[in-house]
């Protein structure tokens, strides 16, 4: 998708959500062009959108499942019945030891600030997703 056809997807998208009167989103500046065809399709009565509340719940479960598999070692059946988060279980019960005591914040990960943003941006623009865009950025600094 050239930057002219994301524009007018984009001009598209507009659009059709100014005249909807239930549509929620978050902020989308920073989809790539794929993603905003999707998107598009969706509003207007295609296939439900990969974001979508209970297709993210459902992963979420499945995901929980293998660890909480890895804890039990055993199946785990669905829908589960332990609620708790099964990585948190596993440090309590000692199985799985911490390497650092304090607590670990993942989002030391979102750090840019030696991240050329317009690469970055032009990267997306022309439908790379963030790994493969950020592997680039990277090597160029």
């Amino acid at each position: 998708m050239t930057r002219e056809e994301k524009k007018q997807a984009i001009d598209q998208l507009t659009v059709i959500l100014a005249e909807s009167k239930n549509v929620y989103l978050a902020d989308i500046s920073g989809m790539n062009a794929e993603q905003t065809k999707e998107l598009i399709k969706w509003i207007e009565g295609g296939k439900k959108h990969r974001g979508a509340g209970d297709i993210a719940a459902e992963t979420v479960e499945i995901m929980m499942g293998i660890y909480e598999s890895a804890r039990l070692n055993r199946v785990i059946n669905f829908p589960m019945k332990e609620k708790d988060y099964p990585l948190s279980l596993m440090i309590d019960e000692g199985k799985l030891p911490l390497e650092i005591k304090e607590r670990y914040d993942i989002r030391g990960f979102l750090n840019r600030e030696n991240i050329d943003e317009e690469l970055y941006a032009k990267l997306r623009d022309d439908g790379l997703h963030h790994h493969q865009a950020m592997q680039i950025v990277n090597r160029t600094e």
